[in-house]
């Protein structure tokens, strides 16, 4: 009788949860329409604050992660029956398209029915420490799908979408049509990106992201790591660290992704060879426990570079930073062996390439360069043909 009920109608957090979502595609739309990259650009001073605010994300990202353990007990034990069951192997470097979005159609489902039962067993959401214990998991849960799976979705849809037929045509008939003139006229960053083919589109935004940094001495370093985005076909999954040349200074990438600037944004970002310079992360080292954390502080610490990519890592985030805490204290009672290194992988294979990168404009930074460079792409595997994965 005296507990102090939070919420008392589910109705209330569907429409809180329909509003969150409603508010993430309109600056979705905002983002890829009115403030697409565009190259040349005025070179942004980097904020004093904006490495601290990068660091707190990924702590609160961390703490969330910690609090959403129990709900990824289900999934696991899901895959456990499935494979002492009928023998079927999950493998998550082999994912497609179907899969995620069967992934997606499952943490739906388990957030759905966990807070079923939560519900059940301890009534609705109220502010004592019983109830915190078990709604507090559900909530951090909320926040993962929200950031990491609406971005996704978004993106997915968006890469279908005909944008350089519509820019093309309003380029074409701004002089003659009312509509089209007024579209050049309020979307110009939109019709100037769109409207290139493919292999223009990686070399402008390469080009909009070198001049954004020019004042950022640190992004500006790791930038240069990167020569080229090479398109790959779509019969080459690119997960599991076979995503880059660390030689020639490319990153790989497949052709619908070019229809999403913030995730080649992002991709260049993350996915750039500077992680195999020593002055950041000292090699041989291990993914969960050390990579991994880098990569993704250095996203949200450049959150300004992607924002779209930068909240779907923070999603992310949520989802698999707890594995960092499980390897690192692995680690530290002994059993280092149990994360494969990264330090030590098979020698390349050259993978078929469906556009040419381009010559290079500028020497590999020093670190990267010569026999240094040589045998670091030693250690870096080339993308494997295997089935197509989520683009996120």
């Amino acid at each position: 009788m005296g507990r102090r009920t939070i919420v008392e109608q589910p109705g209330r957090v569907v429409a809180t949860a329909g509003l969150l979502i409603v508010l993430v595609i309109a600056g979705e739309l905002a983002l890829y329409t009115l403030l697409l990259p565009v190259s040349p650009c005025c070179p942004a001073r980097p904020a004093r604050l904006e490495r601290h605010l990068g660091t707190v994300i990924y702590a609160l990202a961390y703490l969330l992660s910690v609090l959403r353990a129990p709900l990824g007990l289900v999934p696991y034990l899901t895959k456990v029956a499935l494979y002492f069951g009928v023998g079927l192997r999950y493998e998550a470097n082999h994912a497609t398209y179907r899969r995620e979005a069967l992934n997606m159609a499952g943490d739906v489902v388990n957030l759905a029915l966990t807070a079923v039962l939560v519900r059940q067993a301890g009534g609705p959401p109220a502010l004592t420490p019983l109830a915190a214990a078990l709604y507090l998991p559900l909530a951090a849960e909320s926040v993962r799908l929200l950031a990491e799976r609406v971005p996704a979705v978004f993106s997915a849809i968006w890469q279908v979408l005909p944008h350089r037929c519509l820019a093309r045509t309003a380029l074409r008939r701004r002089r003659t049509t009312p509509l089209a003139a007024a579209l050049v006229r309020w979307l110009p960053r939109y019709c100037r990106y769109y409207a290139q083919d493919d292999r223009r589109r990686t070399r402008y935004l390469l080009q909009a992201l070198t001049g954004r940094a020019a004042r950022d001495a640190d992004l500006t370093h790791r930038l240069t790591y990167v020569r080229a985005l090479q398109i790959v076909p779509h019969t080459v999954t690119l997960r599991g660290g076979d995503v880059r040349d660390v030689a020639r200074g490319v990153v790989f990438i497949h052709r619908t992704w070019t229809s999403d600037p913030w995730l080649l944004a992002g991709l260049a970002l993350r996915r750039a060879p500077w992680m195999f310079d020593p002055r950041y992360l000292r090699r041989p080292f291990s993914y969960w426990s050390q990579a991994n954390a880098v990569a993704t502080l250095c996203v949200l610490r450049h959150a300004r570079t992607c924002p779209p990519y930068a909240v779907f890592q923070f999603g992310h985030e949520i989802r698999v930073a707890r594995l960092h805490l499980f390897f690192t204290l692995l680690r530290r009672l002994g059993y280092a062996d149990e994360e494969p290194s990264s330090g030590a992988v098979p020698a390349p294979r050259r993978a078929r390439c469906c556009a040419p990168c381009g010559p290079r404009t500028q020497p590999l930074p020093t670190s990267c360069s010569g026999a240094t460079a040589a045998s670091t792409s030693r250690r870096m595997r080339s993308p494997r043909a295997t089935p197509t994965r989520c683009p996120t």
